[in-house]
């Protein structure tokens, strides 16, 4: 697993990387906690559940948001984007 934790630090934004080997599969343990930091402040990430096949995208909700939806194409991929 590799987790982005975005901030500042001395108002410069910075990036820390933060990679644990975690097992997710059906039917195994799927929560895991780990504890890092950001610039000295303590950071706890959380793994609770784990959704087999899941894919990132909206979901229509007549009392939602409306959104833009963009897809364009690179490196041969379909890539959409959500404004």
């Amino acid at each position: 697993m590799t987790t982005f934790i975005d901030g500042e630090i001395d108002g410069q934004p910075r990036r820390r990387v933060v990679e644990e080997a975690v097992l997710l599969a059906p039917g195994a343990s799927n929560e895991h906690t780990f504890n890092t930091d950001y610039n000295g402040q303590p950071v706890k990430l959380e793994i609770i559940d784990y959704i087999h096949g899941a894919e990132e995208g909206l979901v229509e909700d007549p009392e939602g948001k409306n959104y833009l939806k963009i897809v364009e194409a690179g490196g041969g991929d379909r890539h959409d984007h959500y404004l």
